[in-house]
């Protein structure tokens, strides 16, 4: 229950804060914080097809300054945007900003 609330208030924050990005704020998200993994599923901006983006396993890690993502599996179902993801996001600590943080 509480993940069915934390993905619609992260649809609302994506929608919000990115909306340029994306065609008629088409963005979805499911969150899952008991198996770790985030499906995205969105238009984005000047595209017909919809994109994929799950990352199939995540860890939060607690730090002095709040908590870092950790994506450990990522996957999409157009090529460029997977590397994209597995050059820049894979392995790396991401800092979640306090709000999101919390909600975690």
């Amino acid at each position: 229950m509480l993940d069915k609330i934390r993905s619609a208030a992260l649809e609302g924050y994506v929608k919000n804060k990115f909306s340029s990005y994306f065609e008629n704020k088409d963005f979805s998200a499911d969150l899952n914080t008991t198996d770790c993994y985030l499906n995205i599923s969105c238009t984005l901006a000047g595209e017909d097809s919809q994109t994929i983006i799950n990352i199939e396993k995540f860890e939060l890690v607690k730090t002095d300054d709040g908590k870092d993502l950790i994506v450990r599996k990522i996957t999409s179902n157009k090529l460029w945007i997977q590397r994209l993801a597995e050059d820049y996001l894979l392995n790396k600590p991401v800092s979640l900003p306090s709000f999101i943080a919390g909600a975690l």
